[in-house]
């Protein structure tokens, strides 16, 4: 008995010792953690909660400095963008300086928008990133009316410059945020692929935050900077 008591102690032990496989709640390889944003890249939510019931970093990034929910942002994915809320994911800024709130605003997710603006009150819409873009000049140089208008509605656009927390991690209502990724991918629909390498290339224009509601008919109705053609700016912060 005494023997046998040995032996299971020794496998015991043994096991304990092994490296945690993603999935158990554990350790998770770095290659394990990218697929989990690829997942909410696609909007893949039920595999999203499952690794998040299992251990995943919520707030992992990779070397763009995109997180989950970034990516979910950027491609629409309210549900996606939900479960990471209800998990803790905060705002942060990319390798560029865009936020969740840039790439949603850009890409005209206005369901997105809204979730955004609701779980981080502390954020700014007028946080510029390394090409001068706010969030807001985003929305507007794209079209984007609507968004703008539920940007517009955020606090920090009566609150007094400086008074805010700005693009870096922001903490919110509800715990969400994203880093806006860079990357490549093939421009297009709001199923998969609409993130990007950033706002590369773009004028040198002035931002002109000080609009207001009644400012945005007369919007430019150009392209955004990061709405390129696929494999540029404005594809996807999935590499």
């Amino acid at each position: 008995m005494a023997a046998a008591g040995a032996a299971a102690a020794a496998v015991a032990a043994e096991v304990s010792a092994a490296p945690s496989a993603a999935g158990a709640g554990g350790e998770w390889s770095r290659e394990d953690l990218l697929e989990f944003l690829e997942c909410a890249r696609y909007g893949e939510t039920e595999d999203v909660v499952a690794a998040l019931a299992d251990g995943a970093a919520v707030n992992f990034v990779d070397d763009g400095g995109a997180t989950a929910l970034l990516k979910a942002s950027a491609n629409g994915h309210v549900d996606t963008v939900k479960a990471l809320l209800a998990h803790g994911a905060t705002l942060l800024a990319n390798a560029n300086g865009s936020t969740a709130f840039h790439w949603a605003a850009m890409n005209g997710h206005k369901e997105v928008v809204q979730l955004l603006v609701d779980a981080f009150p502390a954020a700014d819409v007028f946080a510029k990133n390394t090409f001068g873009k706010s969030a807001l000049t985003e929305a507007i140089n794209a079209g984007h009316e609507e968004v703008a208008r539920i940007l517009l509605s955020h606090r920090s656009v009566d609150r007094p410059a400086g008074g805010s927390s700005g693009s870096g991690a922001a903490g919110g209502g509800g715990g969400g945020g994203a880093a806006a990724g860079a990357g490549a991918g093939a421009g297009g629909d709001d199923s998969g692929d609409e993130e990007g390498s950033d706002e590369e290339g773009e004028d040198d224009e002035e931002d002109d935050d000080d609009v207001d509601a009644e400012a945005l008919a007369a919007a430019p109705d150009s392209d955004g900077p990061a709405a390129a053609a696929a494999g540029g700016a404005g594809a996807s912060p999935a590499s």
